[in-house]
């Protein structure tokens, strides 16, 4: 299609702001997957101990805490004041290097991935400590196989099934779902052109910024719908 409104077409707009949006997305899952599967697991192997309590204490907080805020907060203390990183600003990998790119990237995937994380360490938690309980790992205890190995190799793939689900429609709503926190640091992707379309009536790039997030959900989908048969061994495909 074409937008009148922004004198250009539909895919030229999406092309330029879908690289940002796209990169800002795979920083914020990376930190999600480790900080909330990671505390989720430390959560569940110390669990009614004092650790357990704070780290679910600490989850709940960012939980609950806005989006915008914690990217403000980022913003104006983390590097403006306090100058820890540097002031964020999108730099491609040809111009800047993996480290360059990844380091414009880290606050605003840091202000995406502690609200998502959060939830990802209770759900961790939760699955963590459900199939913990199940006959067969009390099975392998009795065996005497080794701590490690019953944890990764049973209880994590068993797990990790739910969180799959969870995760694949979860880096789709990463991609479109960061109009505020674009918005907050200025970045051009697909949020900020998403909220620039529906202030103003344009009605072309909202339909295609729709049709590609739809698209990224259904792929999605199917990604996982594959990776259950490598997780679960409970679980194949005839």
């Amino acid at each position: 299609g074409y937008s009148p409104l922004a004198s250009h077409s539909v895919t030229d707009a999406v092309k330029e702001a879908f690289p940002i949006s796209f990169s800002i997305a795979i920083v914020a899952f990376t930190l999600v997957i480790v900080l909330g599967v990671g505390f989720g697991i430390v959560a569940a192997l110390t669990n009614g101990t004092f650790v357990d309590k704070s780290v679910v204490g600490t989850a709940l907080f960012f939980y609950s805490f806005p989006t915008f805020a914690m990217g403000l907060l980022l913003y104006q203390f983390v590097a403006l004041k306090w100058g820890l990183v540097e002031v964020p600003e999108y730099v491609t990998i040809e111009e800047g290097g993996l480290l360059g790119w990844f380091k414009g990237l880290l606050l605003p995937a840091l202000t995406l991935a502690l609200f998502t994380a959060a939830g990802y360490v209770r759900m961790t938690r939760a699955y963590v400590l459900e199939t913990m309980s199940e006959d067969y790992l009390r099975t392998a205890k009795a065996k005497g196989l080794a701590k490690g190995k019953i944890l990764w190799k049973h209880t994590m793939r068993a797990a990790l099934t739910p969180l799959v689900t969870i995760a694949g429609l979860d880096f789709a709503a990463l991609l479109g779902g960061a109009i505020i926190t674009e918005s907050v640091f200025n970045y051009d992707g697909l949020g900020k052109l998403a909220r620039d379309a529906a202030t103003t009536w344009d009605l072309p790039i909202t339909v295609g910024i729709v049709l590609l997030l739809a698209t990224f959900v259904i792929i999605a989908n199917i990604i996982v719908d594959v990776l259950y048969a490598v997780i679960d061994p409970r679980v194949k495909y005839v």
